[in-house]
């Protein structure tokens, strides 16, 4: 992950992604987000599967 021109590792639960789309969120690489995931937003579960995102590729 890079940010603020840092580069580094951090667990993906901790990764809160700022956009809400999850074509954005699969092409920075976070497709299929966990209900206990920060990047988690209403919405993005649109099959009522308990993981967002999981039908985007």
């Amino acid at each position: 992950m890079t940010a603020q021109s840092k580069t580094g590792w951090l667990p993906r639960p901790l990764v809160k992604a700022n956009s809400g789309r999850c074509t954005e969120l699969s092409k920075i690489g976070v497709p299929d987000i966990l209900k206990t995931e920060a990047s988690d937003t209403p919405g993005l579960d649109r099959d009522n599967n308990n993981i967002g995102c999981n039908k985007v590729r």
